[in-house]
């Protein structure tokens, strides 16, 4: 989209208000004066107002009142009218423009995040079922350590510590049943012994 930076309208006017010389890029872009607005312009400012030609154009009109250049009494003001048109439809353009491109990148980012929460969620997910399988008993299972030592790793790290913690409880617990039972059972022994004995016939 080329954008009209040329004035749509150009004029130039006397002290009282009449059009001394004008331009028209489109014929019917007569840019009608107001008096009243013109001698409210204060000398060597620009101003700048929203206006039309005579067929509807939208305009933005900048009006400068100067001195006459070759030192004669009175002033002169300079128009210069822009038309607002192909500046609405580049505004247009753009807002629908960003209008598919911002739901186009949302949903890129969001279809990104979601492989990169995969890929992150990765290792709880096999920590979750080696989990399971020690929830069964199985002991010996170990989580893999990640070789970075993010809060993931440092999070199977301390899993594994407080498995092997498991184990060596497991192992004192299972090693002392053992040795209750085979005291028990040698004790059982020693009791029947001493009773065959004692209630023996032959003694």
């Amino acid at each position: 989209l080329l954008l009209q930076l040329s004035p749509q309208v150009t004029q130039i006017l006397d002290e009282q208000g009449r059009i001394v010389d004008e331009v028209m890029v489109l014929a019917g872009d007569q840019l009608l004066p107001d008096s009243a607005e013109l001698l409210a312009s204060p000398l060597g400012e620009t101003r700048f107002t929203p206006s039309q030609t005579a067929r509807g154009e939208p305009l933005r009109v900048a009006t400068r009142r100067v001195r006459d250049p070759e030192g004669e009494p009175g002033t002169y003001f300079i128009r210069l009218g822009q038309s607002l048109r192909s500046l609405e439809r580049a505004r247009r353009r753009l807002l629908v423009g960003l209008g598919l491109t911002i739901p186009l990148v949302l949903l890129m980012g969001s279809f990104g995040g979601l492989i990169l929460a995969r890929q992150a969620l990765r290792p709880v997910d096999r920590m979750t079922k080696i989990a399971d399988r020690i929830g069964g008993g199985d002991l010996t299972e170990r989580v893999p350590v990640p070789a970075h030592q993010d809060e993931i790793g440092r999070l199977a790290v301390t899993i594994n510590q407080m498995i092997a913690r498991l184990q060596a409880a497991f192992e004192r617990q299972r090693q002392f049943s053992a040795d209750a039972s085979h005291e028990l059972r040698s004790e059982e022994r020693r009791v029947g012994k001493e009773f065959r004995y004692r209630w023996s016939p032959y003694q």
